[in-house]
């Protein structure tokens, strides 16, 4: 009995999490979507992040096959985790950036079911649109950060699995 409550306290706690996450994520897009321009500017000062709420972030990324549109805050720690996807290192310019996010349905927890070919877009600060092409899925353990830096991916997102014992790595090159 005691296992029961334990599980079904930890679905009412993670709910919660997620909702806090969707609502936030939420405001955030909405206020980046009005500070990102719709058409890059070479007369433009390039920006490194916008500020939104006292979080800076970096651009958001849509995956409109999985309904997914989120900010992406700057620099990840556990507590920004909770809000939004966070940059969990690299970049854009060094074709390598990673993006960490919870699996909350309201964050990165369809990425499992991204198939080869599923478009992504990230749209950086500036207003550049940045598109990849899925290359797979794959599960790793979340033991080894080398599993997560390994090969040569232009673009990996990853989450854990549900029961958080492994990682959905999902893995994207640049659409030329």
């Amino acid at each position: 009995m005691l296992m029961i409550a334990k599980g079904a306290y930890g679905s009412y706690i993670n709910k919660e999490l997620s909702n806090r996450a969707e609502k936030n994520s939420s405001q955030a897009i909405s206020e980046l979507e009005k500070n990102i321009p719709s058409i890059p500017s070479v007369t433009m000062e390039e920006r490194e992040y916008i500020t939104v709420d006292g979080i800076d972030y970096i651009g958001k990324i849509e995956i409109e096959d999985l309904s997914i549109s989120l900010p992406v805050i700057r620099n990840w720690d556990y507590e920004k985790l909770n809000m939004s996807p966070c940059k969990y290192k690299g970049s854009v310019e060094t074709s390598d950036l990673v993006i960490a996010a919870h699996n909350y349905q309201s964050q990165f927890g369809k990425i499992h079911d991204a198939i080869p070919g599923t478009e992504i877009i990230f749209t950086d600060v500036n207003g550049i649109k940045h598109e990849y092409i899925t290359t797979k899925v794959e599960i790793i353990s979340p033991y080894t950060e080398n599993d997560l830096y390994s090969g040569n991916w232009d673009l990996t997102l990853f989450t854990c699995t549900n029961g958080g014992q492994m990682r959905y790595a999902l893995r994207a090159d640049k659409k030329y």
